[in-house]
C-alpha cells in the first residue's frame, strides 16, 4: 500500500512539474519556445558582460603593447609620472599583456571569468588607490585626476563583471 501511495505522488508531482513548466514556457507566433523574462534577462546580462570582458581584454592587450612597443609616447602622453624608465614600463607591458590574454580567453571559458577577474579586480583597486597617492604628480596637472577617475571607473566596471559572473554561477 506504501509503495502505491508513494508511486501516485511521485506521479501528481511530475505531472505538477510539467505543468509549471509549460505554463513558464511561452511561443511566439510560430511555435518557438520564447525564453521566460528572468532568462531572458540572465542571457542579455552575460552577453553584455561578455561584451565588457572582451573590451577590458582588449583595453589590457593595447597597454601592454603601447608599454612595450613605445614607451616614449606612453610616458609622454598617457602616464607621466616621474622619470621614465623604460625597463619598468616594459616589466609593466608583461603584467597587462598576460591580464588581457587571461581575459580574453575568459570571454570563451565560463569556470575562468571568476578567478580572472578577482585579480583585475584587485589590480585595478590597488592601481587606482597608488594613483590617488600621486594624483598631483602628473604633468599636465589634469591628468593625475582624470587618469584617477578612469582607474575607478574601470574597477566599477570590473566589480559588475564580476558580480555578473558570481550571480551566473548561483
Amino acid at each position: 500500500m506504501h509503495s502505491l501511495v508513494g508511486v501516485l505522488m511521485a506521479r501528481a508531482m511530475t505531472d505538477d512539474h510539467l505543468c509549471q513548466s509549460a505554463a513558464r514556457r511561452r511561443s511566439d507566433h510560430r511555435g518557438r519556445d520564447i525564453a521566460p523574462p528572468a532568462e531572458a534577462a540572465r542571457r542579455h546580462s552575460t552577453s553584455a558582460m561578455r561584451g565588457a570582458l572582451a573590451a577590458f581584454a582588449a583595453l589590457q592587450l593595447l597597454t601592454g603593447a603601447l608599454l612595450w612597443l613605445t614607451p616614449g609616447f606612453f610616458h609622454d602622453q598617457i602616464g607621466p609620472f616621474g622619470p621614465r624608465n623604460d625597463h619598468y614600463m616594459g616589466d609593466l607591458a608583461t603584467w597587462h599583456l598576460a591580464l588581457g590574454a587571461l581575459a580574453l580567453f575568459a570571454v570563451r571559458r565560463r569556470e575562468w571569468r571568476g578567478p580572472v577577474l578577482a585579480l583585475a579586480l584587485l589590480q585595478s583597486v590597488l592601481h587606482a588607490f597608488n594613483h590617488l597617492l600621486d594624483v598631483g604628480d602628473a604633468d599636465p596637472a589634469w591628468l593625475g585626476p582624470g587618469a584617477l577617475i578612469s582607474l575607478v571607473l574601470l574597477s566599477g566596471l570590473v566589480a559588475w563583471m564580476l558580480n555578473t559572473t558570481g550571480t551566473r554561477a548561483r
